[in-house]
């Protein structure tokens, strides 16, 4: 690629979509001036013949260098993003410690972004050689593939020859004969065209009949029906008329009696459970008191961050319908964050049955064309407002008057990986930059959040009460201490009967069948199948079982890249790694002593289902987890189903704990609630509570009464001892002090360095340049509240075949933390390792 001489007002400043430093200047070719603008899409040389996507952020007068590159292609007629949303990129940049070019890829939708593939092309010396006898015969066969000056891929020139051609192709490259260059892959995602035909002007059905040579019924059925029309009618409108209606268009435009034109489409993304959305109630007097304090600054387009603390069903998501309302009517758009993606079908539903097609669902589960349709619909203004998962926060509105952050405590909000960036604190950035006020809701808020509002930086809205008066379901402990004392006394008295009871499938040993499910919560679920109501049971782990090792050697099986076991699946009859997706076939015999007593253990959701199915057989059981929800349309189905009544129990992990409202549904069962507590981690605690009490909350919603059993070793602990109470200010008063005698936050801001290597030496190597710079910055007395830990190895030392390292950095404000974390960069760069090997979380979720 050719440099030139940049003239006046021919500079663009690119952020290219690659995980690089720093943004890049090139020369505007004549005939892409007009286009150029803040915010468009181009393809521009980068690095060795290579093409990439990037983005105009800056049209600088001038440039330091005295010869740019030249942009290859403006392929959009207009920007992707405005320049108002610039400042709100750069800020997450700089924060984050990542490229604005990462940011942007981050940000704007994944279709839009080209990759480049390899391609092959012959060479003169190629060229040459096939003038001569001297080439091998398979080698003859590639150049006169490539002789017409075509480009292939290895593979598609494989497929063409009928055979491998890979190494005989490397070889040619080394000769000289071939030549390797990068093209710009196929779009993932781009607008979408139907053709319509209408009559045409000055057109009448009469007259345009009479200049058909001879008599054709459908071409006059095609007529009349466009004439009656009136306008732009699609394929579908007419086939209603005539069928097979595409060779008689064709003739009839060709005829200049019809006209036909292409226009874009938008590809269906479907409006949630809108079946399961109740209309608009009244609020109480407490809804009613948030509605009129958030609205109040709506109308004054003044920023102001509010907690929403209320219980489990108190009517946030009310409160959220009649803000976006209010803030529509005004003329502004609103952004509606939820954690998960299994929240959004019953929460869309709800939001599209009350305002209408103006909203547009945004997250991972739509297709690449999908979510640039809705990025478009917003961008036209046709949609006002988004619902969706993290990446809803970068709609490009232009003029965004509410933001509302649904279970602002999830974690799920807290991306990891890419630009780790934490969504529920980028949505208050947005709203200082847009001047609007931001609603954080929860009925467990993250203590940040709490603190907050107690301190008064945050403005606290409660909701104490459910608006249908129905109490909050009683939750009982079962202290699986005692149930398993009672499990032995029982099999001393009649042992023959628990042998008989522990047989399973032949050829695998497992834990005995009764072991997870108590005699009380399988009793609670008997009463509630005979009273006909639904009952939701919670495991926080998917597969058959969690582990199996050998019994005569100890052996685990594990997965071949990552420190962990791998997890048996039933149905699927393969062992699979959760981390990496690893997946290989149960073996017969040990791998290390070929035993054959194989024993596998521990309990996932699908064999609760199994177990449940056993202990009642007359149920109908559905299952809700990641192994089940594999399809588009999945996750609706079953949920619909299950509100519907076509299952009376739900078996599922953290998909099932929150944000779903089922009126039959009277009882809960969480089946181990020690999982998350003995995490080693300074959030294990609260992760705890607040998973338990969003699960305990999905059961008496309506008018029937609602109960929750609680299994654990552990019944005496702070945090199931508040969960039972529905007590989450007695859970901060619990938790908040043991934080700040260590200094977590909300008392501190953490920072973790994460150390990644190929292999344990590099990665030590790493972790003592780290230890070393961390000492060198770390000065109390410069920054209040300085400190380092570690670096130590993570709770999963390996994963994906990379060794994983942690070094913890706290500060006490943000500001401090910024400026150890700054310092700790500049002398990592000017040190030689691979790329990749040191990265920056900022405000982490946890630390393991």
């Amino acid at each position: 690629m050719t440099r030139k001489t940049p003239e006046p007002g021919g500079i663009a400043d690119v952020a290219v979509g690659l995980p690089v430093p720093g943004t890049f200047h090139y020369s505007i070719p004549p005939r892409l001036r007009q286009r150029a603008a803040i915010g468009v899409r181009v393809q521009v040389p980068f690095g060795k013949r290579k093409i990439v996507t990037g983005f105009i952020v800056d049209l600088p007068v001038s440039s330091s260098r005295d010869e740019l590159r030249e942009l290859v292609d403006i392929p959009d007629p207009e920007p992707v993003f405005h320049a108002g949303q610039l400042p709100f990129y750069r800020f997450i940049a700089e924060y984050y410690f990542a490229p604005l070019g990462d940011v942007l890829r981050t940000a704007l939708p994944a279709g839009l972004f080209k990759g480049t593939h390899p391609v092959l092309a012959i060479t003169a010396t190629g060229a040459k050689m096939l003038e001569g006898p001297l080439l091998e015969p398979l080698d003859r066969r590639i150049l006169e593939a490539l002789a017409g000056g075509e480009e292939l891929t290895v593979a598609a020139l494989g497929k063409r020859l009928n055979q491998d051609v890979n190494r005989e192709a490397q070889r040619l490259v080394r000769w000289d004969f071939l030549e390797q260059r990068f093209r710009l892959a196929p779009l993932t995602a781009r607008r979408k065209y139907e053709t319509v035909w209408r009559l045409a002007p000055g057109q009448a059905p009469a007259d345009a009949g009479a200049m058909l040579s001879h008599r054709a019924p459908k071409r006059e059925s095609i007529l009349a029906f466009l004439a009656a029309h009136g306008d732009w009618a699609t394929l579908d409108q007419i086939r209603q008329n005539a069928a097979d209606p595409r060779s008689s268009l064709n003739l009839l435009v060709s005829a200049g009696i019809v006209e036909a034109t292409d226009r874009e489409v938008y590809r269906s993304v479907g409006n949630g459970l809108t079946e399961l959305a109740a209309g608009e109630v009244e609020l109480t007097g407490e809804q009613q008191e948030a509605v009129k304090r958030v609205t109040a600054d709506l109308r004054r387009r003044h920023y102001r961050p509010y907690c929403l603390y209320g219980v489990t069903g108190s009517g946030k998501t009310e409160v959220y319908l009649q803000l976006a309302k209010a803030c529509l009517d005004l003329g502004r758009a609103v952004i509606v964050l939820v954690p998960e993606i299994s929240l959004t079908p019953q929460f869309l539903g709800r939001f599209v049955k009350r305002l209408g097609p103006v909203v547009a669902p945004y997250h991972s589960g739509l297709s690449d064309g999908e979510r640039y349709d809705q990025w478009r619909r917003m961008q036209k203004g046709e949609a006002r407002v988004v619902v969706g998962a993290r990446s809803a926060l970068f709609a490009p509105f232009d003029q965004v008057g509410l933001i509302v952050v649904d279970e602002e405590h999830e974690h799920s909000f807290k991306q990891e990986d890419g630009v780790m960036y934490q969504a529920r604190d980028l949505a208050l950035k947005l709203g200082t930059l847009r001047q609007c006020p931001v609603v954080l809701g929860s009925a467990t808020p993250s203590l940040e959040t709490y603190a907050a509002a107690r301190a008064g930086r945050y403005q606290l809205l409660e909701l104490t009460n459910r608006p249908t008066g129905a109490p909050m379901p009683r939750v009982e402990i079962v202290d699986m201490r005692q149930e398993m004392a009672d499990r032995r006394k029982r099999k001393k008295k009649d042992p023959a009967a628990e042998e008989e009871k522990a047989k399973d499938k032949p050829g695998r040993k497992q834990t005995s069948e009764g072991r997870v499910v108590s005699l009380a919560l399988a009793q609670a679920i008997q009463e509630t199948l005979a009273a006909k109501e639904q009952a939701i049971l919670f495991l926080n782990r998917r597969g058959y079982s969690t582990y199996a090792f050998c019994l005569e050697c100890g052996t685990v099986l594990q997965c071949p890249l990552c420190d962990i076991s791998l997890t048996y699946h039933e149905k699927a009859r393969e062992l699979r790694c959760h981390y990496c997706d690893h997946a290989e076939p149960p073996p017969a015999t040990c791998p290390n002593c070929a035993g054959v007593n194989l024993f596998y253990g521990g309990m996932g959701t699908e064999r609760l289902e199994e177990e449940i199915a056993k202990l009642a057989p007359e149920a109908r059981i559905a299952r809700l987890d990641r192994d089940t929800v594999r399809g588009k349309n999945d996750l609706e189905r079953i949920l619909s189903g299950f509100a519907r009544g076509e299952a009376d129990l739900l078996v599922g992990t953290q998909m099932v704990a929150k944000g779903h409202d089922f009126p039959r549904v009277t009882l809960v069962g969480v089946v181990d609630a020690d999982a998350a507590l003995v995490l080693p981690d300074f959030r294990s605690a609260e992760r705890a509570f607040a998973l338990l009490s969003q699960v305990a909350g999905r059961a008496g919603r309506a008018d029937l009464a609602g109960r929750v059993l609680i299994q654990t070793f552990q019944p005496d602990h702070y945090a199931i001892r508040a969960a039972v109470r529905h007590d989450f200010p007695g859970f901060f008063q619990e938790e908040a002090p043991r934080r700040q005698r260590l200094h977590y936050p909300p008392f501190s801001r953490l920072a973790v360095l994460k150390i990644v290597a190929p292999n344990p030496k590099i990665g030590v190597e790493a972790c003592r340049l780290a230890m070393r710079a961390a000492r060198t910055i770390t000065d109390p007395a410069d920054v209040p509240g300085a400190a380092t830990l570690g670096p130590a190895p993570s709770l999963l030392h390996r994963v994906q075949g990379k060794y994983r390292w942690n070094l913890l950095i706290k500060a006490e404000k943000p500001s401090g933390l910024h400026l150890l974390c700054s310092r700790l960069t500049v002398i990592l760069e000017k040190e030689r390792f691979p790329a990749g090997t040191f990265r920056l979380d900022i405000d982490p979720v946890t630390v393991i």
